[in-house]
């Protein structure tokens, strides 16, 4: 029983030397460890084998056995929590590296924020927004002393008794149907020469205007058959009642389409088409920014790699650049501001072109013509077979502005916004071009839908339909002769302020593209010769 006893207490041992040298393999301490308790246990199995089998003797050898079994453990168990305490800052130090394929580095000196560029084409709030506060301060200034001089112009007019300028032109007003009609003399209505009864040159150039037709268009063809069949439909004077009623609904569906269409178009481009352009470019520049400021980078808010700061970017590293990373960064529209400002200024002009004629056709239709209970006083016929709309109800003025004016004048300034982050985002100079004149059919939808599917008939009415612009008569002022050229000037503040300030494909852009790339332009590009 003693010798079983032994050598169980023996096998523990050599289990817990086992125990130990494997905690060892993985530190040089813990194999000593285990060494060092094999060779102690070792003698008192030696002993315990041959000891007498006397119960004091079994006794002082188990416990020296248990005393060394103790310690043996303890050992082993300091041993490999050392282990593991010596191998967790390793693990530690390894964790970042593996995090991220690419590590933004910011030396200790440095706050991680990055700093605005210092050259290139910075862009100066301050300037544009002076620039266009006295633009509009000019404009309000213009039109104050216009205002005022028409007010002087027609107050001195009805003082002499002045022949109001376009009086006359619709059959049946008082003096005959001539343009410039007498009164009730039956006299022509001739004035002097110099365009007052005095004979006065001080107003030699004054004009005469009369009427002027609605826009051949889906908007123009709405408002035509609006006003002419409600006209004829509150005069009772048709016989064709359903036909005009059935007439009215389908211009207003055509009206309906032409602008559902439009707002579809819109969402296609922005989804389909300048999503993938903002992707593209904004990946190619990424990676240039990425490679040029070795490492020192931050992420923008769309997680692309932008600068640190200027003394970190290294024009050397162009050469090493892919062919393929130069060329998408070299073809940014930024990177030529100046032909970029171009193009965009060109789409902006066309679109303001369209937001002009809205704001035209709200002034001559709702804030200057006559307001009248009904419609039957809508029109007046005019020269040529035609009729003048010089009233409209309140209810038809709403219809006008919720239906006329302010859709397209929503849909113009989308297509603006959609049109310059678009073009900002091609990175083809060619396609640049092209995609500049693309996006005007957008705009030429209302005249396609017009020439394609309206009858001749409706047509013919729309033609027939005028307005009347009597009162848009003026002499010489500033603001007759030069008011216009003003949406010039709103136009130009509209794309540096888009450029420089406000636009959206590439956010924090640096303008560190363009003198690097003019070599690579020069071998890429045959020029003129």
């Amino acid at each position: 029983d003693v010798a079983t006893t032994v050598a169980a207490v023996a096998s523990t041992t050599a289990a817990a030397a086992g125990t130990a040298s494997t905690a060892a393999t993985a530190d040089a301490a813990t194999a000593n460890a285990a060494v060092a308790a094999s060779t102690t246990a070792a003698p008192l199995v030696e002993a315990a084998t041959v000891a007498t089998p006397s119960a004091s003797g079994v006794a002082t050898v188990v416990g020296a056995i248990a005393d060394a079994v103790a310690n043996t453990t303890a050992e082993a168990e300091a041993a490999a929590n050392a282990t593991v305490q010596a191998r967790q800052p390793t693990m530690r130090k390894e964790t970042p590296e593996a995090s991220s394929p690419q590590v933004t580095v910011v030396e200790p000196e440095d706050s991680g924020r990055p700093t605005p560029p210092t050259h290139g084409y910075s862009p100066h709030p301050l300037l544009v927004s002076s620039l266009v506060t006295v633009l509009l301060v000019g404009l309000y200034g213009a039109n104050t002393l216009y205002q005022q001089s028409r007010t002087k112009q027609k107050a001195e007019r009805k003082s002499k008794g002045a022949v109001k300028p376009g009086a006359g032109i619709e059959k049946g007003v008082e003096g005959g149907s001539a343009p410039g009609g007498a009164g009730q003399d039956g006299a022509e209505g001739k004035q002097p020469a110099s365009g007052n009864p005095d004979g006065d040159d001080s107003d030699s150039d004054a004009e005469t205007l009369t009427t002027e037709p609605l826009t051949e268009d889906t908007y123009g063809m709405a408002i035509a058959s609006m006003v002419h069949d409600m006209n004829r439909l509150a005069k009772d004077k048709t016989g064709h009642r359903h036909i005009r009623v059935c007439r009215i609904g389908v211009s207003f569906k055509l009206l309906l389409i032409n602008m559902s269409l439009q707002i579809f178009l819109l969402v296609c481009i922005a989804n389909f088409a300048a999503a993938r352009a903002v992707f593209s470019i904004r990946s190619a520049y990424s990676a240039f920014e990425t490679h040029m400021y070795d490492g020192h980078i931050y992420l923008s808010e769309h997680n692309n790699a932008r600068g640190l700061d200027d003394k970190y970017f290294n024009s050397s590293y162009f050469a090493t650049l892919p062919e393929d990373t130069k060329g998408d960064a070299c073809r940014i529209p930024f990177a030529q501001p100046f032909f970029l400002f171009v193009i965009l200024l060109i789409w902006s002009l066309l679109v303001v072109g369209e937001i002009k004629e809205s704001a035209t056709l709200f002034e001559r239709l709702v804030v200057s013509i006559e307001t009248t209970s009904t419609m039957a006083d809508a029109t007046e016929p005019c020269d040529g077979g035609g009729e003048v709309i010089v009233k409209l109800t309140m209810a038809m003025k709403a219809w006008v502005i919720f239906f006329i004016v302010l859709p397209r004048i929503f849909i113009a300034s989308i297509l603006l916004w959609l049109g310059c982050r678009w073009l900002s985002a091609t990175t083809d100079f060619q396609n640049l071009v092209l995609n500049a004149v693309g996006l005007e059919f957008v705009l030429l939808l209302k005249e396609l839908l017009y020439k394609s599917l309206v009858p001749p008939r409706d047509k013919r009415d729309t033609q027939r339909m005028h307005i009347s612009i009597a009162h848009e008569a003026e002499s010489p002022s500033p603001y007759a002769f030069f008011g216009t050229y003003l949406w010039g000037f709103v136009a130009m503040a509209w794309v540096y302020l888009y450029i420089f300030c406000i636009q959206g494909v590439l956010p924090g852009f640096r303008w560190d593209v363009h003198d690097v790339c003019a070599e690579w332009m020069k071998d890429n590009y045959a020029g003129w010769s």
